[in-house]
C-alpha cells in the first residue's frame, strides 16, 4: 500500500493514476487493514474519499480519519469537498464518541459558497433534526439511536413553482402541513421518487409521488396540461383501493390547470386496518372540468364547460414503500442486540440464474441496505450471505440475512435456480411478516 500510496504523488495522467487508484479500493475490500491514499485528480479523490466514507468507520481507530477528510473540505474543490461532507457524516452516523466533533465540522460547512458542499451536510442535518422531533412526539421508551438516520437522501425535482430544498422530505413536510386535511397526519416516514402513471405523448401528462405515513399515504399527483386550447378545473385523481383494503379518506382538488400549465392535486387513502396487508395495485382515474379556450388568449369560450375524466395507469404499492435504508456499520452486534424474539426463518427456491442477480432483486423487492459489503460477490463463488438494515413504517428496526446456493431444484427441467435461507429480525412483529412477503 505504501508503495501505490507513493506512485499516487508521482507524475502520471488520469488513466494511470486511475488505474492505481482500483488497485487500492480492490485491496481495501479484500484487507481492511490497508486504508490510506491521496491523490490530485478530482474524479479519483472523490472515489477515496467516499471509501474512506464507506470503510473508515469499521476500523478499529476511525478517529484518524477525521482530519484528513476534513483537510479536504478545507483545502479542495467543490466536488472533493462535498464528497468529504459526505463521508463525515456516515463517521457520525456510525460513531456516538465521534458524533459532537462531527457536527461542529459539519456545522462550519453551512459557511461554505457552493451548494454542491452545503447540500450534503444540510441533508445529513435535516433528516437527524426530523427524527429526532419525530422521536420526541411520538410515545416510546426506547432510547434514541442515531444509526437509525436514513444513509443516503435521494435528490428530486420539484413541481414547478416549489422552491428547491435541500432534502425532499422537508419540502413535502411544507407542502402537506399547509393542507388542513393533512395536519393530524405527524411527519412523513418516506417519500417515492416520481412515477409516470400516463405515456409522455398524451395530452395530460401525470406523476404520481407517494408520501408514506404511520397510517396513511398522501397520493401527490403532479399534472401537466400541454394542451393550448383547454384549461381544466376542479381536478382530482380517484383511486379505488377497496379491494385490497385501502380506504379513500379525502381528495384535494387542484382549481384549475391552465393550458401549457401544471398543476398538483392530493388524494388521502388509509391503509389497512391488518397491519400485515400493505401492498396492493390501485386504479386511478382523474376527473376534472374541461373548458375550451382561445389558443391565443387561454380565455375560455365556455363559462360553464363539462365534465370529463382520463384513465390514469395503476398504482402499485411495495413492500420497499414502507421500508427506509439504514446504514448498520456493524451488522453482527445489530442482530444479536434485536435478539430472536420476533424471528422468522424459511428456505425458498428461486428462478434466478445467477447470485448478483438474485442480490439485486432481494434488495430492491425489501427497499433495505446491503452491509458489510455483502452486495458484493466474489467472482466463482457458488454460495453468498446478504446482510440488510432498515427502518420500517413505524420506527421499526428489520435485519435480514439471506444465505444463497447455486442449484435449486425445480419443476422446470434445466432450469437455472438459487435455494435461498431467509432470516428476519425486528423489535415488530408485523414487519417480519411484512418484509418476508416481498419475496413471496
Amino acid at each position: 500500500m505504501t508503495f501505490l500510496s507513493n506512485m499516487l504523488h508521482e507524475e502520471g495522467d488520469y488513466e494511470y493514476k486511475k488505474a492505481i487508484v482500483n488497485t487500492i479500493i480492490s485491496i481495501v475490500e479484500e484487507n481492511p487493514e490497508a486504508k490510506e491514499a491521496d491523490c490530485e485528480h478530482t474524479s479519483l479523490a472523490t472515489r477515496i474519499i467516499h471509501l474512506l466514507g464507506r470503510e473508515g468507520p469499521r476500523t478499529t481507530t476511525p478517529a484518524k480519519y477525521i482530519r484528513y477528510i476534513y483537510n479536504r473540505v478545507i483545502l479542495e474543490n467543490a466536488p472533493v469537498r462535498a464528497a468529504a461532507v459526505s463521508a463525515l457524516a456516515k463517521f457520525g452516523a456510525a460513531s456516538e464518541d465521534l458524533l459532537p466533533n462531527i457536527l461542529v465540522l459539519l456545522q462550519r460547512t453551512t459557511l461554505d459558497q457552493d451548494d454542491e458542499v452545503r447540500d450534503p451536510m444540510n441533508v445529513s442535518l435535516s433528516s437527524l433534526e426530523r427524527l429526532l422531533h419525530r422521536y420526541t412526539i411520538e410515545p416510546t421508551t426506547k432510547p434514541f439511536d442515531v444509526r437509525s438516520v436514513p444513509v443516503e437522501a435521494v435528490p428530486v425535482e420539484q413541481p414547478k413553482g416549489i422552491e428547491s430544498k435541500t432534502n425532499r422530505e422537508d419540502t413535502y413536510d411544507e407542502q402537506l402541513s399547509a393542507i388542513p386535511e393533512f395536519a393530524h397526519l405527524g411527519p412523513i416516514f418516506k417519500s417515492s421518487l416520481p412515477v409516470d402513471l400516463t405515456e409522455s405523448e398524451v395530452e395530460y401528462v401525470v406523476r404520481c409521488i407517494k408520501h408514506i405515513f404511520s397510517h396513511y399515504i398522501v397520493f401527490q399527483f403532479d399534472i401537466n396540461n400541454t394542451l393550448n386550447d383547454q384549461l381544466l378545473e376542479r381536478v382530482t385523481v380517484q383511486i379505488d383501493g377497496s379491494a385490497e383494503g385501502f380506504a379513500v379518506f379525502h381528495c384535494t382538488p387542484c382549481q384549475v390547470i391552465k393550458c401549457n400549465d401544471t398543476g398538483t392535486t392530493y388524494t388521502l387513502v388509509k391503509l389497512p386496518d391488518d397491519s400485515s396487508v400493505v401492498t396492493g395495485t390501485l386504479a386511478c382515474i382523474m376527473k376534472y372540468t374541461v373548458k375550451d379556450c382561445d389558443p391565443t388568449t387561454g380565455v375560455p369560450d365556455d363559462e360553464e364547460g363539462y365534465a370529463d375524466e382520463f384513465v390514469l395507469e395503476d398504482i402499485e404499492i411495495t413492500v420497499s414503500d414502507h421500508v427506509q435504508k439504514v446504514l448498520k456499520p456493524n451488522w453482527s452486534a445489530s442482530w444479536e442486540e434485536i435478539g430472536a424474539e420476533n424471528e422468522l426463518e424459511d428456505t425458498y427456491t428461486l428462478l434466478i440464474p445467477t447470485l448478483e442477480e438474485c442480490v439485486k432483486k432481494i434488495i430492491n423487492y425489501m427497499g433495505m441496505q446491503a452491509c458489510e459489503r455483502s452486495d458484493k460477490i466474489p467472482e466463482g463463488k457458488a454460495s453468498h450471505a446478504l446482510y440488510l438494515a432498515g427502518v420500517y413504517r413505524g420506527e421499526h428496526d428489520v435485519l435480514v440475512r439471506a444465505k444463497m446456493a447455486l442449484g435449486g431444484t425445480t419443476v422446470y427441467p434445466g432450469a437455472q435456480a438459487i435455494t435461498m435461507q431467509l432470516t428476519i429480525r425486528s423489535t415488530d412483529e408485523s414487519a417480519v411478516q411484512v418484509i418476508a412477503s416481498a419475496v413471496e
